[in-house]
């Protein structure tokens, strides 16, 4: 997903796209959102808990790519490739 667009639209909340990018809400700044905020927003209860939800996602998503895990939890597989040389002139 590239755009507040495309995870709206996936959310089935395209609808709310433009007041979203009205705002300049972002996929990184909706991460940041909370009730008050999609309140704000003028977002009824239950679009509000469908948002919390996915918010929830979102920041799970980034803290697993954050500590490198896959989705599954597992760790990385461990990266082989040689140092680069440095060339002398």
């Amino acid at each position: 997903m590239s755009s507040i667009g495309d995870w709206l639209e996936h959310l089935g909340l395209g609808e709310l796209t433009p007041r979203f990018e009205a705002r300049g809400i972002d996929l990184a700044g909706a991460c940041r959102l909370n009730d008050e905020d999609l309140h704000g927003l003028g977002l009824t209860v239950a679009q509000r808990r469908r948002l919390a939800a996915a918010i929830e996602d979102l920041e799970a998503i980034a803290r697993t790519a954050e500590l490198g895990l896959a989705e599954d939890g597992a760790p990385p597989p461990a990266h082989t490739a040689k140092p680069a040389s440095s060339a002398q002139g």
